[in-house]
Parts: C-alpha cells; structure tokens; sequence
C-alpha cells in the first residue's frame, strides 16, 4: 500500500493535515456510498494533525478528525506521495 500525506485543500501554501494510506485511484469505487468521481482517490486515514472539513462530505463524516481509520475521497492535487 503506498503511504501518502494528505494536503489541505483550503489553504493556498503546502499545509499537511493527515497521514493516509491510498486505497483506490478507480473513480467508479465508492466512499461510504457516494462514488469517488474524477479527480480524487480514495484513501485510509491512519492520522490526523489538523482537523479540516473534508472535501467530500458524506453522511458518517463531515470531517478530517471523525473520519481517522475509515476511507475518504481526497482531490488528488492535494495528495503527496512517501
């Protein structure tokens, strides 16, 4: 599994808000029941450093910090590979 360092979406500088492992580049894949789409992957939260709000909200999660140890859908521009 690679190991990534999610980005914050809502700042304009290079800000690390979690750890994550990557689960699914397939945009068809779903995150708890809404599918992925173009432009994110879905990735493993292992830990969190800064609690944002996520960028696609479902209906278990509306933020970084709730979501730690289940999969989000994160925009692939702000993912940084280890």
């Amino acid at each position: 599994m690679k190991k990534l360092h999610l980005l914050s979406w809502l700042d304009k500088e290079e800000k690390i808000v979690a750890a994550a492992d990557l689960h699914s580049e397939d945009p068809n894949e779903k995150v708890h029941c809404v599918p992925l789409g173009l432009g994110c992957w879905k990735v493993w939260v292992r830990e969190v450093s800064h609690d944002i709000p996520l960028f696609q909200p479902t209906q278990e999660f509306s933020t970084l910090g709730a979501a730690k140890g289940s999969t989000v859908a994160w925009p692939i521009n702000f993912i940084k590979l280890l």
